[in-house]
């Protein structure tokens, strides 16, 4: 099975718009965003059902974000949501 982590970072470079980061999940069976990548991920036009997991201390992802995502049903089968602590 493939893989793809997004991270949190800078996603406005018109190099990767949507069509870029398309050819990264099209056939992918692990789509995972990582905090912050998932409201990278949204920030740039991917479906919020996308991810499949979403990890991190959920400390830097936009809470609007997160709960868009919580309630996305990812990949179809339902997003698994892991939250660490946030004390490091």
């Amino acid at each position: 099975m493939k893989a793809v982590i997004f991270s949190g970072g800078m996603y406005k470079d018109p190099a990767l718009e949507p069509n870029f980061c398309r050819q990264f999940i099209d056939g992918v069976g692990l789509i995972v965003a990582a905090d912050r990548g998932g409201s990278a991920l949204l920030s740039i036009g991917v479906p919020k059902d996308i991810p499949t997991i979403l990890i991190g201390d959920m400390d830097s992802i936009d809470e609007a974000d997160l709960e868009s995502l919580k309630n996305s049903g990812g990949g179809g089968g339902g997003l698994e949501l892991i939250q660490e602590p946030t004390d490091k």
